[in-house]
C-alpha cells in the first residue's frame, strides 16, 4: 500500500481558509502516537484503534469558538468521532465537520495489491 507523506486534510483546510478568510488551527489537535493505516481494519477495530489517540495542544484556543473539522474521507466515522470527542472537552461554541469524500461499499479485497 502507498503511504502519503503529507496531511491532505490540512491542505484542504488551508484552501478553505483562504476562500472563507477564517483561520486554520492545524497545530491544536495532535496525535499521541502514530497509527498504522486503517484500510484493512473492521469498523470496531477502527474505533478501538483511535481511542485516546488524540490530545489538544492549547485547548483554550478552541473555547467558545465555532470549530470545523476537515477530513479527506469518511469511511466509518472513527477518526471524526475521536477528534470531535476530544475537541468537545475544550468547550467550543459549535463543532462542524466537512468531509470531501465518502467511502461506500468498499471491500478489503479491493485494497490489497497483488
Amino acid at each position: 500500500m502507498i503511504q502519503r507523506s503529507y496531511n491532505q486534510s490540512a491542505l484542504i483546510a488551508r484552501q478553505i481558509s483562504k476562500y472563507l478568510a477564517i483561520p486554520v488551527m492545524a497545530d491544536v489537535l495532535k496525535r499521541s502516537r502514530p497509527r498504522a493505516t486503517q484500510a484493512s481494519l473492521s469498523r470496531h477495530d477502527r474505533h478501538r484503534d483511535l481511542e485516546k489517540v488524540f490530545y489538544l495542544k492549547n485547548p483554550g484556543r478552541l473555547r467558545s469558538r465555532h470549530i470545523m473539522i476537515v477530513d479527506d474521507i469518511f469511511t466509518t466515522g472513527a477518526t471524526l468521532s475521536a477528534a470531535a470527542k476530544i475537541i468537545a472537552q475544550a468547550e467550543p461554541k459549535e463543532i462542524s465537520v466537512l468531509v470531501i469524500a465518502r467511502a461506500v461499499g468498499y471491500k478489503k479485497s479491493l485494497l490489497q495489491v497483488k
